[in-house]
């Protein structure tokens, strides 16, 4: 079982206070100590907190206190309350020995840090929660779920077994997978040799700009550089493109597939991408997928040949199914 105790001094984890739970409305009892270690007494099923005090109070703003489920039956359940004292994300219910809950008091309340449910798993970023076995939520904010899996990256999400979140919000599943760009949703069917080498992906790309001559890409979070693609790596890809004039006028709609390769540091695309129009209410829109050597991305741009001038805000959503071959 593994506690956080990165914050928490020995001579505190040596004189961690001990409590048995045997009924309902009670509240728990720290005794001005980091570490609480509940045990719940008798067979009841259900022990459920005080709704007005489930924690006592702690010493003084900035007083951290994990609570420990050391319980072993698993036929037990604790509930400690959302709002009795506490800001919790919703009322902590648990039922097994490898269960922890950590807290900073705040003067009025007892705030939620961090929590774990499941076996060896460790939630050590700030809001982290995990559950299942073996799992790291070490992002602030990431959630874990599943066995083996890995979430380091700023409000990620992984779940189902062997996966890695390590971009900001990105979302790793399946098995396998790993998502590692900003808002990067991916899904594992196994590998061949190493992680990510046989999965699909799918990124929302976005920008707001008035196309002109030049071409413009819709990019992540509004840049100018869209997917990169990994060394030794292959996509199959199919961009849903789609554009509107901020004054509510055109609306441009298209579906660009195609392939491209990236060999060692050298990203091509093997054959011209394929796009259909789906609607175009200005026919001088053109949308375009371009292999970028330089970023190393898929780049899906936009271009107006006639500079009409009129800003327009697009997305482009792109699916990407993914081999690496070495």
């Amino acid at each position: 079982m593994e506690i956080p105790v990165n914050e928490i001094k020995a001579p505190d984890i040596a004189a961690a206070a001990t409590q048995t739970v045997s009924g309902n409305d009670f509240t728990l009892q720290h005794n001005n100590r980091a570490v609480l270690l509940v045990t719940l007494a008798g067979m009841l099923g259900t022990y459920t907190s005080s709704g007005t005090t489930a924690i006592a109070d702690g010493v003084k703003a900035g007083h951290e206190l994990t609570i420990c489920l050391v319980d072993k039956s698993m036929a037990n359940i604790i509930i400690i309350q959302d709002n009795a004292n506490t800001k919790l994300q919703g009322n902590w219910t648990r039922k097994n020995n490898e269960s922890w809950l950590k807290l900073v008091w705040d003067g009025s309340d007892w705030v939620q840090v961090a929590a774990n449910d499941g076996i060896d798993n460790n939630a050590s970023g700030s809001l982290a929660h995990v559950e299942g076995s073996g799992n790291t939520a070490s992002g602030n904010a990431a959630h874990v779920e599943g066995e083996s899996n890995t979430a380091n990256g700023l409000r990620a999400h992984a779940e189902g077994n062997s996966n890695f979140a390590t971009g900001k919000c990105s979302h790793a599943s399946g098995i396998q997978s790993l998502a590692g760009q900003k808002y990067q949703y991916a899904h594992g069917g196994n590998r061949f040799t190493s992680v990510g080498d046989a999965q699909y992906s799918r990124f929302v790309c976005r920008r707001a700009v008035t196309p002109n001559a030049t071409p413009a890409v819709i990019g992540i979070d509004a840049s100018a550089i869209g997917p990169v693609i990994a060394a030794d790596t292959a996509w199959t890809f199919r961009a849903e493109v789609i554009g509107t004039a901020v004054d509510g006028g055109a609306i441009s709609s298209a579906i660009i597939e195609g392939c491209l390769k990236r060999a060692g540091a050298t990203v091509s695309a093997p054959s011209a991408a394929t796009v259909t129009v789906i609607h175009a209410d200005d026919a001088d829109i053109v949308f375009t997928a371009v292999a970028d050597n330089t970023n190393k991305s898929l780049n899906i741009s936009v271009t107006d040949a006639t500079n009409g001038a009129v800003a327009y805000r697009f997305v482009a959503t792109i699916h990407v199914t993914q081999i690496t071959f070495t």
